[in-house]
């Protein structure tokens, strides 16, 4: 499972944003060279890149379903 998969299953298990805002910032910081997230796209045939401060607000905004393999992709 991708780390924005864990982010995923935490939101449907209940956990809201607030709570996990730290996290995230925490995860950014740790990956200080990356700017962004490669997602899969609406069609799901090719990896969009999404900024990292936007990635959060699209998980909770429910734009993203789960796949099998722990990839997100967008759905909205």
């Amino acid at each position: 499972m991708s780390i924005l998969g864990v982010f995923y299953k935490l939101m449907k298990m209940g956990h809201d944003k607030a709570e996990m805002q730290e996290y995230y910032k925490r995860l950014s910081a740790f990956l200080k060279n990356q700017t962004d997230y490669r997602v899969w796209s609406l069609s799901g045939h090719q990896r969009v890149r999404v900024s990292i401060s936007q990635v959060l607000d699209d998980i909770y905004n429910g734009k993203f379903q789960l796949l099998r393999n722990g990839d997100l992709q967008y759905i909205k």
